[in-house]
C-alpha cells in the first residue's frame, strides 16, 4: 500500500466520518424536534382535560342551578296547594323542621342502630342552622344524612332497621285536602 492510497483512504474516512456526524446532527435535531412535539402534545392534552374539567363543572353548577329553580318551583306550587286547602298563607321558609324531625326520632325504639335521614340539601343547611336554637339537636347527632334534590325544602325521608317514615308535602296536602273536601260535602248535606 502506497502514500497516496492510504491519503485515499484516510480522505474517504474523513467524508464517512463527516456524513456520520452531519447524521448524528440530524438525528438529534429530529429527536429534539419529536421531545418538543411530544412535550406541545401533552400540553395540548392537558388544556383539553381542563377545559373539559371546565366544561364539566359548568354543567355540573347548571345542573345544580336548575334543580335549584325546580325545587323552587315546585316548593311554591306545594305551599300554594296548601293555601288552597287549608285556606291560610304559609311561609315556606318559615317552617321548623328540626322540631319535626326530633319529634319523630323521639317516637323510635331508644335502641336504633342505624338511622338515615335523607333530605334536600338546603333542608340539612337549615337544620344546621337552627340546632344552634334546640336542646333536642343531641337526637341527631348519631344520624347518617343523605342528599336528596328531588326532595323540597322541608321534607325528609327517615330510614331505621324496621322504620320507613317520609315526610312529604304532596301526600300530606292530598290527605289535607281529601279531609277538607269531605268536611265540606259533609258541612253542605248538614244544611
Amino acid at each position: 500500500m502506497d502514500h497516496a492510497e492510504l491519503l485515499a483512504q484516510q480522505d474517504a474516512l474523513h467524508i464517512e466520518m463527516n456524513q456520520l456526524r452531519q447524521q448524528q446532527q440530524m438525528l438529534e435535531r429530529e429527536r429534539q424536534q419529536l421531545l418538543q412535539d411530544k412535550e406541545q402534545f401533552q400540553m395540548h392534552i392537558h388544556e383539553q382535560m381542563e377545559q373539559m374539567e371546565a366544561a364539566r363543572i359548568q354543567f355540573q353548577k347548571e345542573q345544580q342551578e336548575t334543580a335549584y329553580e325546580w325545587t323552587e318551583l315546585l316548593w311554591n306550587q306545594s305551599f300554594q296547594l296548601a293555601e288552597k286547602v287549608v285556606n291560610q298563607a304559609v311561609d315556606s321558609r318559615l317552617l321548623d323542621v328540626l322540631p319535626i324531625l326530633t319529634g319523630i326520632v323521639q317516637t323510635l325504639p331508644t335502641s336504633f342502630e342505624k338511622l338515615i335521614i335523607t333530605v334536600h340539601p338546603e333542608t340539612f343547611e337549615r337544620i344546621q342552622e337552627e340546632k344552634e336554637n334546640t336542646k333536642e339537636y343531641w337526637l341527631l347527632q348519631l344520624v347518617e344524612w343523605k342528599y336528596d334534590f328531588s326532595l323540597q325544602f322541608g321534607e325528609f325521608v327517615l330510614e331505621e332497621e324496621k322504620e320507613f317514615f317520609e315526610f312529604k308535602f304532596a301526600p300530606i296536602f292530598a290527605k289535607l285536602r281529601h279531609k277538607w273536601e269531605e268536611e265540606k260535602l259533609f258541612e253542605e248535606q248538614n244544611v
